[in-house]
C-alpha cells in the first residue's frame, strides 16, 4: 500500500487534448520528478465527418484507456479559429477590475448576448497613466460546453480549457530566449498554420489560417497570409514589428516553409524541434515521427499550465471546481490531523498496559477538535442566514435607496424602470466614461443588485453648448 502511494506521489500525469475538424490529438505528459516533465505518449485519431457527439465520446474514451488514463487532469486545447482575441486598453491596474471590465466588453466583438459567451483575459503591461493593456479571449459557450461534454464519461477530477496560442507561448518561453523585441512564432503543418506574436514572454497577437501543402501555389497563399497577419498586427496594435521568426513544423514540411519564409521575410529564423526542447519517451518519439500534424500547441500546454485567468471554463463550472478544491483542502487537512494523531498514538504505544491511556488522550484531542469546529458551524449558520436574506426579492424602495447610496459623483439618473426581479432599466448621464465604469463596478458589488445581471446597453458621447457628456442605458435582468 505504502509503495503504491509513494509511486503515485512521485509520478503525476496530465492529458492534453485537441479536437480539430477531422482529427483528435492527445498528449500524455508525466512528471517523474519534481521539476522534470516528459511526453510519455501521444496519439492522433480520425474523427467522423458528421461530428456525431456520442461517437466522438466513444473514440475519446477508448483512446484514453489505451493511454492508461486514471482520472488525471485534462487540458483541452481550443483551436485558435474557434475564438476571437482583442487587445484592450482598460482604465485600471487592479487584476480583478481588469478581468471584470474585460468581460463586459466581450459582446462588443461577437453578435451574442453576454450570457452566451465565455471570456478570459491576461494583462500584458500597464502604462505610466495606469491603463492596463490586456489580451481578451472570447468564445461561444456552446463550443466550450460541447468540447467538455465529450469527456464526461471519463469523469476527470479536473478539466481546463485554454487557447492553443498559449501553448505556443509556453513553448517559446521554454526556449529561454533573450529576445527583448517582439518575435513571431509559427506552428505549421500540411493543412493549417498558427502564428503568435510574442514580446517579453507575453502573447500580443495570434491568428490561424488554413491552406493545403499539396496545392501547387501553396507557398504564395502561405506567404500572403503571413504578410497579412503582420499587417493586421501593425495596424491594430501599433507596436514594434517582430524582429525574429521561430518555426515549428514536422520533418517533411520544414524545408518548404523555411524556403518561403526566407524568400518573403528578411528576418533571422530559428527552427524549433520538439524533441530538442522537450523530453520524449522512446514510445512518444516513435509515434511523433510517423505523424503529419504538429503537436506544438499541445506540448506547450503540457510544459506549464497557463494562469487561471486564461481558463475558458464557463463561470458556473469554475465556481464548482473552486468548491471541489476547497473540499479537497479540508479533506487533506483532516487527513493530516488524523495522521498526526495516529503517529502520536503509535509513538506512545510502547506497551499494552498504557493503551487505555492512549485512547483517553485520543478522545481528549477529538473533543478539542470538536470544540474548535463549533465556531465554524456557527459561522456557517450565519452565512446561510445572510444568504437567505440576500435571496429575498428586493423592493422598489430598496433599489432606489441602494442607487442613492452607490451612485458616484458625475453620474445622474434620469429614468428608472422597475419590473420586480425581471428587469431594471437605468437611463442617465455621466460626465466621463470612468464614472460610468465606476458606477457599474458598484452595481456589481451591491448586495441589492447581486441577483441581477447588469450590463451596459449603450454609452453614447454627446456634445452640447455647455460641454460633453455620456448618455447611457444600463439593463439589470434577473438571474
Amino acid at each position: 500500500m505504502w509503495k503504491k502511494l509513494l509511486q503515485n506521489k512521485g509520478e503525476h500525469a496530465v492529458f492534453i487534448c485537441a479536437i480539430n475538424e477531422a482529427t483528435l490529438q492527445i498528449v500524455k505528459f508525466i512528471s517523474p520528478g519534481r521539476f522534470r516533465k516528459e511526453v510519455a505518449n501521444l496519439q492522433e485519431l480520425s474523427l467522423p465527418p458528421d461530428k456525431d457527439a456520442k461517437l466522438i465520446s466513444q473514440i475519446i474514451s477508448q483512446a484514453f484507456r489505451k493511454l492508461d488514463y486514471k482520472n488525471q487532469p485534462i487540458i483541452i486545447c481550443l483551436p485558435r479559429y474557434l475564438a476571437t482575441c482583442r487587445l484592450l486598453k482598460i482604465p485600471s491596474a487592479i487584476p480583478s477590475e481588469v478581468e471584470r471590465i474585460a468581460s463586459l466588453q466581450a459582446p462588443r466583438y461577437l453578435p451574442y448576448a453576454a450570457q452566451e459567451l465565455v471570456s478570459a483575459s491576461q494583462v500584458i503591461d500597464v502604462d505610466k497613466a495606469g491603463y492596463s493593456h490586456a489580451n481578451l479571449i472570447i468564445a461561444h459557450k456552446d463550443v466550450i460546453n460541447r468540447s467538455i461534454a465529450y469527456f464526461a464519461d471519463l469523469k476527470p477530477k479536473k478539466i481546463s480549457v485554454y487557447l492553443s496560442s498559449y501553448g505556443l507561448l509556453n513553448l517559446y518561453n521554454q526556449l529561454k530566449a533573450a529576445d527583448a523585441k517582439p518575435v513571431i512564432f509559427i506552428d505549421a503543418n500540411a493543412q493549417e498554420a498558427e502564428l503568435a506574436i510574442i514580446e517579453k514572454r507575453k502573447l500580443l497577437y495570434s491568428r490561424a489560417f488554413k491552406f493545403s501543402f499539396a496545392e501547387v501555389n501553396w507557398d504564395k497563399l502561405f506567404s500572403a497570409e503571413v504578410n497579412k497577419t503582420l499587417g493586421v498586427y501593425s495596424r491594430e496594435l501599433a507596436r514594434h514589428p517582430p524582429e525574429k521568426i521561430y518555426l515549428c513544423a514536422n520533418t517533411k514540411t520544414t524545408e518548404g516553409f523555411l524556403r518561403v519564409l526566407k524568400e518573403n521575410l528578411d528576418l533571422p529564423l530559428e527552427i524549433v524541434r520538439l524533441p530538442e526542447k522537450i523530453k520524449f519517451s522512446p514510445l512518444a518519439l516513435s509515434a511523433l515521427e510517423g505523424l503529419q500534424d504538429s503537436f506544438a500547441t499541445l506540448a506547450g500546454l503540457g510544459i506549464d499550465e497557463p494562469p487561471d485567468s486564461l481558463n475558458l471554463l464557463p463561470f458556473s463550472l469554475k465556481e464548482k471546481r473552486r468548491g471541489l478544491t476547497r473540499k479537497r483542502e479540508y479533506l487533506k487537512l483532516g487527513l493530516l490531523i488524523l495522521s498526526i494523531i495516529i503517529i502520536w498514538i503509535i509513538g506512545l504505544n510502547k506497551t499494552i498496559d498504557n493503551k487505555a491511556g492512549y485512547v483517553g488522550r485520543l478522545k481528549t484531542e477529538l473533543a478539542k477538535i470538536a470544540r474548535e469546529a463549533r465556531p465554524l458551524e456557527e459561522t456557517e449558520k450565519r452565512l446561510k442566514f445572510m444568504e437567505t436574506r440576500q435571496q429575498k426579492k428586493a423592493s422598489c424602495l430598496d433599489i432606489v435607496y441602494e442607487l442613492h447610496q452607490i451612485i458616484p459623483d458625475g453620474v445622474s439618473l434620469v429614468n428608472l424602470n422597475f419590473d420586480e426581479d425581471k428587469e431594471i432599466v437605468l437611463r442617465g448621464q455621466s460626465g466621463e466614461l470612468n464614472s460610468l465604469f465606476e458606477f457599474m463596478q458598484r452595481l456589481e458589488k451591491s448586495s441589492v443588485f447581486k441577483k441581477f445581471n447588469c450590463k451596459i446597453r449603450y454609452a453614447t458621447q454627446k456634445k452640447t453648448p455647455t460641454g460633453e457628456f455620456v448618455d447611457f442605458e444600463i439593463s439589470c435582468s434577473g438571474r
